[in-house]
């Protein structure tokens, strides 16, 4: 199997739209969030050395932003959101891990694969 996956709350990410949609674990729904893009840096790759030692997502009360990395893109972002959003648990802003599974009986896997965090090259 590989590494256990991490599951995350934040769903997507889309730039275009600015919206986040996250799962909401006290209404057990999916929640699309407004967002204005701050900034956004392209070419950051998993293992940049920009990132060495940072652990994303960052939630910065002070200047009401959240960082995230998004690897597969891959992109650095800052944005904020509404105060009322902001509020929320920091594991509302953890994307999850991508995962693939090889099955003949769709009630039973026979592999799974976290793509997220092995590498393949």
């Amino acid at each position: 199997m590989g590494p256990v996956p991490q599951a995350g709350k934040l769903l997507d990410v889309d730039r275009k739209r600015r919206t986040l949609v996250v799962f909401d674990s006290t209404t057990q729904r999916l929640k699309t969030i407004p967002c204005a893009l701050i900034e956004e840096r392209a070419g950051m790759a998993r293992h940049d050395r920009r990132l060495a030692g940072r652990r994303f997502p960052r939630v910065d009360h002070a200047r009401q932003t959240i960082t995230l990395h998004l690897p597969k893109e891959p992109v650095l972002l800052t944005f904020s959101v509404p105060p009322d959003y902001l509020a929320l648990p920091a594991e509302t802003w953890m994307l999850g891990d991508e995962i693939r599974y090889y099955f003949k009986d769709p009630a039973q896997a026979l592999r799974m694969m976290n793509v997220t965090k092995t590498e393949i090259r």
